[in-house]
């Protein structure tokens, strides 16, 4: 989810990356993150393409959340 221009969610994607949409006054991204621990999930990979710094500035290293979390980015040009 987190990679790609997210072209299917248009209008909502052109300034936003997807996971960072807004459902319920929270980003989707954050959502997950919340019910993976639930679930039995300890590690969380992140492939970032599409605005990755959004997702780190509200993300950042994950300090502080039940599951570990880390990222994968690539250049706008891959």
């Amino acid at each position: 989810m987190a990679a790609g221009l997210g072209t299917r969610l248009r209008p909502l994607t052109y300034g936003t990356p997807k996971p960072m949409v807004p459902v319920a006054n929270r980003p989707v991204m954050e959502h997950i993150l919340r019910l993976l621990p639930r679930h039995g999930f300890e590690q969380v990979i992140a492939n970032l393409h599409w605005f990755p710094e959004v997702i780190h500035e509200r993300f950042g290293d994950g300090a502080g959340s039940a599951t570990s979390p880390s990222s994968s980015a690539r250049s706008p040009s891959s």
